[in-house]
């Protein structure tokens, strides 16, 4: 007598993470040399696209729609620590110097 195969219990899906980190610049940054903006948009370009596979970034600006924000970067990831770490780097950037954060919001 043969034993019915056994089907491997169902996995639980994935927890996908949804970030909204909205920025706001300081107007001290529209004030520096261009060679100074250009150097601190690539260190951010550059921690952004760090994550790339790993963090889905989608961004936006609200600049002459909203004075209480500049940027919002829209993240999903499947790991939780992925936006801290990103957010360390964004922050250590020389455009990150400038930048605050009035919002932000995590849904998972």
């Amino acid at each position: 007598m043969s034993t019915p195969e056994q089907s491997p219990a169902p996995q639980a899906p994935r927890r996908q993470y949804v970030n909204f980190a909205f920025y706001k610049i300081d107007p001290a940054w529209r004030r520096l040399p261009e060679s100074e903006r250009t150097k601190g948009k690539q260190e951010f370009l550059r921690a952004v696209e760090e994550y790339a596979g790993k963090v889905l970034v989608v961004a936006y600006s609200s600049v002459g729609i909203r004075g209480d924000c500049d940027i919002m970067l829209w993240r999903i990831s499947y790991e939780l620590e992925l936006f801290q770490d990103m957010t360390t780097k964004i922050l250590a950037s020389r455009l990150g110097q400038y930048l605050t954060t009035p919002y932000y919001g995590l849904c998972a």
